[in-house]
């Protein structure tokens, strides 16, 4: 009798683990992942409802389109050395030179040389052989640091914000993306054109 008894408990034991491990099954099953949620409704007629909902997190992308110019962020003259005399000029202008590139080449065997990875966008000196003087300069600009001007609709404004990660496709060259970010939005031209003259 002891030994049927002590039996008994240990099958309800059993049966008790085993009834409380697929009632935390049923429900956890229902929300391991933290994404779904149950709601429970019941009618005046005494019928159930449920619903379920999965949220997600995605990352949102809006397309803004518009009109605009790239232009380099740094635009320097470089002065030539006064009292220097210039043996001949290495660059052209309209041409992309590496950063240290000879831009120029005075008598004496010292270079100018591409301060950075630039255009060369003006030279004006004076003729080779020529006493260099203040007023003689290479005007470069940067290729790797390009800043956008764009002109957007409106309506997009909302959509967009300083600080805001933007890339840029340009009709030009549509494989080639540009990454920055927005800088600056012009609040006073925003402004003019909303407001409505009397």
């Amino acid at each position: 009798m002891k030994k049927s008894k002590s039996r008994l408990i240990w099958v309800i034991i059993v049966l008790l683990i085993a009834l409380g491990g697929i009632i935390y099954y049923y429900i956890r099953s229902g929300t391991s992942n933290g994404s779904s949620t149950n709601n429970t409704s019941t009618s005046g007629n005494g019928a159930t409802t449920t619903r379920t909902a999965t949220v997600g997190r995605q990352t949102i992308t809006k397309t803004v389109t518009g009109s605009g110019q790239i232009t380099s962020s740094t635009d320097d003259k470089l002065s030539l050395t006064a009292g220097y005399y210039l043996y001949k000029v290495i660059a052209s202008a309209n041409q992309i030179y590496k950063s240290g590139d000879h831009l120029l080449e005075y008598t004496n065997g010292v270079y100018v040389n591409a301060p950075y990875n630039c255009v060369v966008k003006t030279i004006s000196v004076g003729a080779v052989n020529t006493k260099c003087s203040a007023a003689d300069y290479i005007e470069v600009m940067d290729v790797d640091n390009l800043t956008m001007t764009l002109n957007i609709n409106e309506s997009d404004l909302s959509s967009i914000s300083v600080g805001q990660d933007a890339a840029i496709t340009v009709n030009a060259n549509s494989a080639q993306t540009y990454t920055g970010k927005i800088t600056e939005i012009d609040q006073i031209r925003h402004i003019c054109k909303s407001r409505k003259h009397i």
